[in-house]
C-alpha cells in the first residue's frame, strides 16, 4: 500500500549557466552528477522517516562505491557534491537508528566482488552465488560486515562513512530465473532473517520484491520525457543568458 509520495525538487547541474566552462569534460559532469543523484536519494529518505515505517528500503546500494570519491579535476563542485552525499548518507542512517527504522537497499544489478575475489573466483558476486544459491537461500549469513573488506576500498572518503554507517550486505536468491541480488543493511531493529522473509514473500514473477519493482516503475523516465526535460532546462538557460539580446547566446549554442 502506497501511503504517501515524496518527490524530490529537480536540479540543474550546474545551477548557473555562467559556470558551464568550468565543466570542460564528460568525466567531470559525470562526476558531480553521480554525487549529486545519490545525495538525492538519501536525502528524499530521510524525509520519509517522518511516517516513521517499519521498513525503509531504498531501490538501490546504500553503501558507497568507490566512484563516487573519485574527485577527476579538484574543482569546487566535485568536493561540495561528495560532502553532500557523505552528509546525507550518515544523516539517513543517523536518524532511521534513532527512530528504530529499519533501513535496506536493494541492489538488482551488483557489480561487487566482495565475496567472489576472496574465494579466487574471477567474476561478480552475484555470478559465483548463483551456483550455490536456491531460490529462498542467501549467503553470507549473517550479513558481512563491510568494514571487514578493507582491501576492497581504496578510498579512505568512503571507508569512513562505511565504518560509521556500519553497513553490511548478503546475497538473497528470490527466483531460480533470477540471480541473487545483493542486500544492503544499516540500521536494523529486527531480526535480518525477517527483513529477507519479506522481501521473499513479495517478490514478483519479474523476480524482484514488489515495493522495488512499484518504486522502480514509477520513477521512470521516457526518452519523450527527457527530451523535453532538456528542451526547458535550454530554453531556461538561453534566457536567462540572452536577457533580451541573442546575441548573447553565442557562448552557449553551437553556430
Amino acid at each position: 500500500r502506497v501511503a504517501d509520495r515524496i518527490v524530490a525538487e529537480p536540479e540543474i547541474v550546474p545551477g548557473d549557466p555562467r559556470e558551464l566552462d568550468a565543466y570542460e569534460t564528460l568525466d567531470l559532469i559525470s562526476s558531480v552528477v553521480d554525487k549529486v543523484r545519490e545525495a538525492l536519494v538519501f536525502e528524499t529518505a530521510v524525509k520519509a522517516l517522518k511516517w516513521s515505517p517499519d521498513l525503509l528500503i531504498v531501490d538501490g546500494p546504500i553503501i558507497p562505491y568507490g566512484a563516487l570519491a573519485k574527485i577527476v579535476a579538484k574543482t569546487r563542485s566535485e568536493f561540495e557534491a561528495w560532502e553532500r552525499y557523505r552528509r546525507a548518507v550518515l544523516k539517513l542512517h543517523g536518524e532511521a537508528s534513532s527512530k528504530s527504522v529499519d533501513v535496506i537497499g536493494f541492489v538488482k544489478r551488483p557489480r561487487t566482488r566482495l565475496l567472489a575475489g576472496r574465494a579466487g573466483f574471477r567474476g561478480f558476486d552475484h555470478v559465483y552465488l548463483s551456483r550455490e544459491l536456491k531460490p529462498g537461500e542467501y549467503a553470507p549469513d549473517p550479513p558481512q560486515r563491510v568494514a571487514e573488506l578493507k582491501e576492497y576500498f581504496h578510498e579512505p572518503e568512503v571507508l569512513e562513512v562505511v565504518e560509521k554507517a556500519d553497513l553490511r550486505f548478503t546475497y538473497l536468491r528470490l527466483t531460480s530465473s533470477t540471480p541473487p541480488f545483493r542486500v544492503d543493511f544499516a540500521h536494523t531493529a529486527r531480526d535480518y532473517r525477517d527483513v529477507l522473509a519479506y522481501l521473499y514473500r513479495t517478490r514478483t514473477r519479474e523476480g524482484v520484491p514488489y515495493p522495488v519493482m512499484k518504486a522502480d516503475e514509477d520513477t521512470k523516465i521516457t526518452r519523450k520525457l527527457a527530451r523535453e526535460l532538456y528542451e526547458d532546462i535550454l530554453h531556461t538557460y538561453a534566457v536567462e543568458r540572452a536577457r533580451g539580446d541573442p546575441e548573447k547566446l553565442i557562448p552557449l549554442l553551437p553556430e
